[in-house]
C-alpha cells in the first residue's frame, strides 16, 4: 500500500511538471510571436492590427493635449503605420489617482502597424510626462 501511494504521488508530480513545462513553452511561443517581426517573402514587413489606448493629463491646456495626440499620431505615421481610426473618448474619472491626477482624457487609436512602430510608440509614451497610462493590444486576425 505504501508503494502504491508513492507511485501515485510520483505520477502526479510528473504530470504537473509536464503541464508547467508545456505552459511555459506556450507562453514563450506567444511572446515570441508577439514581439518577433515577420517578414514577407517579397521583403515587405507584416502590418498587424493594434488597438492603442492612452490617457493624457487634464491639468494641461487643450492646445497642449492636441499637440500630444498629434505627436503620437506622427510617431506611428513616421514608422509607416496606418491609423484606421482615431477616437477621443473624452475626460473620465480615474479609478485611482495616477501621478496625482484624478481625471484623464482618454484616446483610442486603431492602427495597422509593424512591431517596430508599436515599440517606438511604447517607448515614447513611457517617456512623455503628459501621458498617464497607455496600453497596446494586438487584435486577432
Amino acid at each position: 500500500m505504501l508503494l502504491h501511494t508513492f507511485f501515485v504521488k510520483l505520477i502526479n508530480f510528473v504530470v504537473s511538471f509536464v503541464v508547467v513545462c508545456y505552459n511555459t513553452l506556450e507562453r514563450k511561443k506567444f511572446l515570441a510571436s508577439f514581439l518577433s517581426e515577420a517578414v514577407r517573402p517579397k521583403g515587405g514587413v507584416v502590418m498587424n492590427k493594434y488597438e492603442i489606448m492612452f490617457i493624457v493629463k487634464t491639468d494641461i491646456d487643450e492646445k497642449t493635449q492636441k499637440e500630444v495626440v498629434k505627436t503620437f499620431e506622427k510617431v506611428l505615421t513616421d514608422m509607416k503605420a496606418k491609423i484606421v481610426n482615431s477616437k477621443d473618448m473624452g475626460q473620465k474619472k480615474l479609478a485611482y489617482p495616477i501621478k496625482k491626477q484624478l481625471r484623464g482624457n482618454y484616446y483610442v487609436f486603431n492602427v495597422e502597424a509593424s512591431v517596430a512602430a508599436v515599440r517606438e510608440f511604447d517607448r515614447k509614451a513611457k517617456i512623455d510626462e503628459n501621458i498617464l497610462r497607455h496600453i497596446v493590444i494586438r487584435e486577432e486576425e
